[in-house]
């Protein structure tokens, strides 16, 4: 090691050492929150969403079970009505029914909710901020480690060098930095799953019934 090098690792040894190894265990901390703060914030919006399509869902629920009602009465009293007077009973509520679909649509906002769902499971899928995040803290990490270890003597250096072999391979071997979303530091496959699934699934209106 030449002089310049012992010169650098000096400097380095001691508190700004120390900063390193905190910072860098502080981004790699921070990684995952990263995405537990996305998708949280997804969900949110997804369960927004759902909530204000079952809400459409009960109200033209209830409609579908006046109409019913009112399509029996029609059928008993099919002798006394035309089959055009019927008919053009039929498309009065197939109209009311789509009309009040409008209705709700805009009285929840169920357009908006969507999309804003749509918008932040699209950002949550590209989101690349905690690898930097991980990538960054295992950097300042080992070079922490590395200053503490060459400056260290003795038992504290042995020790020292155990951790930061523990630390390099961990880094090598991806178990922290998982490019295919499974790593415990900033996986995407749960939290993909768990929007997927809170995704509202709009139920189609019923067919006109004669």
């Amino acid at each position: 090691m030449n002089e310049s090098t012992k010169a650098t690792f000096a400097k380095l040894d001691g508190t700004p050492a120390h900063i390193l190894v905190i910072l860098g265990l502080f981004l790699m901390l921070l990684s995952p929150l990263i995405m537990n703060f996305k998708t949280a914030g997804a969900m949110q919006k997804g369960a927004a969403a759902e909530q204000a399509d079952e809400f459409i869902q009960l109200d033209l629920k209830d409609l579908s079970e006046k109409q019913d009602v009112e399509r029996k009465q029609d059928e008993k009293a099919g002798s006394s009505l035309s089959p055009e007077d019927l008919s053009r009973r039929q498309q009065d509520r197939q109209k009311a029914y789509e009309d009040k679909q409008r209705e709700l649509k805009q009285k929840y906002n169920a357009v908006a909710a969507k999309r804003e769902f749509l918008e932040a499971q699209a950002d949550l899928v590209g989101t690349r901020i905690h690898y930097i995040a991980t990538f960054l803290g295992a950097l300042c990490l080992l070079i922490g480690l590395i200053v503490m270890t060459v400056q260290a003597t003795g038992t504290t250096q042995k020790v020292l060098l155990i951790i930061l072999l523990v630390v390099m391979f961990s880094a090598l071997s991806g178990i922290n930095l998982n490019i295919e979303g499974k790593g415990n530091l900033g996986g995407r496959g749960d939290a993909m799953r768990s929007i997927i699934d809170a995704m509202p699934r709009s139920t189609p209106p019923p067919s006109s019934r004669p």
